[in-house]
């Protein structure tokens, strides 16, 4: 009988010790219309079928974080090696979102004249600080800028 207590115990002890997730289940949408009912040619195919230019690889990124809404530059005296300290006035927390890295992405595109994007990636992201010993998560949306013949 004491065997069987020292095993059923521990068993016990352990098992309850375990945090419980909820299981999630959703399903999401990135919606490519704010820019192809522009002309704008978005695919996450990496080969289509008409010619075009390459402009180059386009990145877009978003991460989580405060909104900045007021940030006085730094500023030094070269004399004495002293720095003055950075003033930030910070607003809401903005979330990552996936969405906002695609729109990034396809800005940055279009700055450079692509009226397309293809071999479209959106991938979850991580960003550590040491400094601020702070882990930021957020999206990275990358493709090939092109540009229609």
């Amino acid at each position: 009988m004491k065997k069987l207590l020292l095993f059923i115990i521990p068993a016990l002890m352990l098992t309850g010790c375990f945090p419980k997730y909820e299981a999630i289940r959703r399903a999401s949408i990135l919606d490519y219309t704010e820019f192809t009912s522009k002309g704008f040619f978005v695919t996450e195919s990496n080969s289509v079928s008409f010619d075009y230019d390459a402009i180059g690889s386009v990145i877009g990124e978003n991460y989580g974080g405060y909104e900045v809404l007021y940030k006085k530059d730094q500023m030094g005296d070269d004399t004495y090696s002293r720095l003055t300290e950075i003033k930030v006035k910070y607003g809401k927390y903005l979330p990552a979102k996936a969405d906002v890295a695609l729109r990034e992405m396809i800005l940055k595109a279009m700055e450079k004249g692509a009226n397309g994007v293809i071999n479209v990636r959106i991938n979850g992201s991580s960003r550590f600080t040491a400094g601020a010993d702070t882990t930021y998560y957020g999206y990275i949306a990358t493709g090939m800028a092109i540009r229609k013949k």
